[in-house]
């Protein structure tokens, strides 16, 4: 089942490989090319879950790292391991917490700027207060 073969590339496998027994051109004055059809045919909806199945198979970690062992010292020149090491450790991460984690960091940040401008304006009074004008 190694090769798969076209109506032309068949006629032609069975031509080039008849017994010795068999005249070639008697076979080939039979037109077998007329009784020979294709019998596969590509469904494109199983081949497309098949390559999800096997996507979903394919483990986003690379390399093996046991609890509380030091990846990287403070340093140390990254080699292609530790950097391979490090990025399957930010995909596990990224994967648990949902990808969320700039999103937490912007509204952390925007809720302390909020902060500093509210104190920045109830503060003005206190600094610059306004007299009561007439």
């Amino acid at each position: 089942m190694s090769d798969f073969f076209t109506v032309r590339t068949a006629y032609e496998f069975i031509i080039n490989n008849c017994p010795s027994r068999l005249d070639k051109s008697i076979l080939q004055s039979c037109d077998i090319n007329n009784y020979l059809t294709e019998n596969i045919s590509y469904a494109a909806d199983m081949s497309d879950k098949i390559k999800e199945d096997m996507l979903q198979s394919v483990s986003i970690a690379n390399g093996m790292v046991q609890a509380g062992e030091r990846i990287v010292d403070r340093g140390e020149i990254i080699d292609n391991h530790t950097y391979n090491v490090l990025r399957s450790l930010k995909a596990i991460h990224e994967a648990k917490t949902g990808g969320h984690a700039d999103t937490r960091h912007h509204t952390g940040r925007a809720i302390r700027a909020r902060l500093r401008t509210d104190v920045l304006f109830l503060a003005l009074p206190m600094v610059f207060p306004l007299e009561d004008i007439p």
